[in-house]
């Protein structure tokens, strides 16, 4: 099957770099995959879990919000944080969730930055839904 060169960096590492036959992303209005000789584009991306499918088989991981691109052949993503499913931190991930919830639904504080909790709630849920994916 066709390929295409994955790198995906974050702002400490390339956290991966290989060879993939498909990368189905979240973006801003929703999942969408990435395959060979696709369009050349750039779009946002959203908190959650990626697949990757490789020759070897698929892997997930959490990645962040940031961008995807694509030129001539090559993905990359570009994110603050990415993580596999086995280094993710179910309990840290589960606080994160209530504490989030708890803030959108009291809203007690005038000075609740409610995208940057819905982002929060975000990055949870993602982190929760890759877990699932350990090895």
């Amino acid at each position: 099957m066709a390929e295409f060169n994955l790198k995906i960096i974050t702002l400490d590492e390339v956290f991966y770099q290989g060879r993939a036959e498909a990368l189905i992303v979240r973006g801003v209005d929703g999942d969408f995959e990435i395959l060979p000789r696709h369009t050349n584009l750039i779009a946002a991306v959203l908190p959650d879990d990626i697949r990757i499918r490789t020759a070897e088989g698929e892997r997930h991981a959490f990645i962040s919000r940031g961008i995807v691109k694509v030129t001539d052949g090559s993905v990359t993503i570009i994110v603050n944080t990415a993580e596999w499913p086995e280094d993710i931190d179910i309990a840290r991930a589960e606080e994160a969730e209530t504490r989030a919830r708890s803030q959108l639904v009291s809203r007690a504080s005038a000075n609740l930055d409610i995208a940057k909790v819905e982002l929060a709630l975000m990055r949870a849920l993602g982190r929760k839904k890759t877990s699932k994916f350990r090895s």
